[in-house]
């Protein structure tokens, strides 16, 4: 308890420099204007003259993180309540100066205190398909069935993520198809940053294999290899069990779907894989890899009719389009690489914005989200809505 008194004690309470001898702390984000929820981005810029031991990251009088070179930043989950949180950086010098910044952020002021979880929209913004990086928390407005809502969360670019990677091996993907669709899973999963997670599934009929949410690559990579390919395409069935996984995980919910057809047997319908992703925050990317470069292509079975197959076929776009994600049909195998770095590219760019509903109900009801920005001819994608 003394040790944790005295170091309060060294710090301002204020974001503005703070300095000692030859090392100057501020801090950067989060500012003292906004409440922070779930998972926060603290950072600090660092000026010293002398070298520095390490850096260490405070909540609420606790320590969470150490850093022992720039960029000083880090990532903590401060959990959905509303409550002010302190935070504190302390940079010690190789002498041994001892010197802090710290900032205070508010709860979100309220008359009524309603039990209604923070919806998080994650944004895509763009303009004749490119990217609009420059938009504030002002530029935005989010209405909620039907009803404009406070923003109470607001970041831009590099949240971090939790991907799901889904790469169909079944028959129809095999020789080439099948390789360059691991090598590019491998290539995506490399340039993951050390704050994101991922696991990785592939499957057929059935599950091949399966990996638990991790940040180390080099175990996930591991199994997208000596891989055969074979049997139908139950893709609906591991769509769904791809949900179920990231349900409650931290970070920002990714799923992707390498795959060069429709499902052809799996026990669930798109039907049922739709109302799990409307229960959902993760956002839907599939990469239909066909000679054809057409999204879908007619198909009969003996489990499915042809216009079954067609249905199926438009759930799944249901599913991506509701979600916030998009389809991309690939005619050729050398395309893969640069669709998946711009699914990245996209991730990366991304508007977080949260808010609480107004008036929620929690009556199983589906609740439209349509999100707005005051700058012209923008296209937003976000998911559709949710079930209140």
């Amino acid at each position: 308890m003394r040790a944790a008194h005295w170091i309060v004690c060294l710090v301002s309470l204020a974001a503005d420099p703070v300095s000692a001898g030859s090392i100057a702390v501020t801090i950067t984000s989060p500012t003292e204007d906004h409440a922070v929820f779930d998972r926060v981005e603290v950072a600090a810029d660092i000026l010293a003259d002398e070298p520095l031991e390490r850096v260490e990251f405070f909540l609420n009088g606790r320590r969470f993180a150490i850093a022992t070179q720039p960029p000083y930043r880090v990532w903590v989950d401060v959990g959905e309540e509303n409550l002010p949180r302190h935070f504190t950086v302390i940079a010690i010098g190789s002498s041994g100066t001892r010197v802090g910044a710290a900032v205070s952020t508010p709860a979100v002021e309220i008359d009524l205190v309603v039990d209604a979880p923070l919806q998080q929209l994650y944004v895509t913004a763009s303009r004749e398909d490119r990217p609009v990086l420059d938009l504030g928390r002002t530029d935005f407005q989010v209405f909620d069935n039907g009803v404009e809502q406070e923003i109470v969360t607001f970041e831009h670019g590099d949240v971090p993520m939790t991907i799901a990677m889904l790469v169909d091996v079944s028959e129809s993907m095999r020789g080439e198809q099948l390789q360059v669709a691991l090598d590019a899973a491998r290539g995506f999963l490399s340039r993951l940053t050390p704050l994101d997670e991922a696991l990785v599934m592939t499957f057929s009929d059935r599950t091949h294999r399966v990996t638990t949410s991790s940040s180390e690559i080099e175990g996930l990579a591991a199994a997208l290899e000596n891989l055969q390919s074979g049997g139908g395409t139950s893709l609906n069935d591991h769509l769904y069990l791809a949900l179920r996984l990231l349900d409650r995980r931290q970070g920002r919910p990714v799923i992707i779907v390498l795959s060069d057809g429709a499902d052809t047997l799996s026990f669930l319908t798109m039907e049922e894989v739709l109302w799990k992703a409307h229960r959902s925050n993760a956002v839907i990317y599939r990469i239909h890899l066909h000679p054809s470069g057409i999204r879908s292509v007619p198909l009969a079975t003996s489990w499915r009719s042809t216009q079954s197959h067609a249905d199926e076929v438009g759930g799944l776009e249901a599913a991506v389009a509701d979600s916030g994600g998009r389809v991309t049909a690939l005619a050729r195998l050398g395309e893969l690489e640069q669709a998946l770095d711009d699914v990245l590219q996209e991730l990366r760019q991304q508007y977080v914005v949260g808010y609480y509903p107004t008036d929620p109900k929690d009556n199983g009801t589906w609740r439209p989200v349509q999100v707005e920005v005051s700058a012209p001819g923008i296209d937003i994608r976000t998911r559709a809505g949710y079930v209140d």
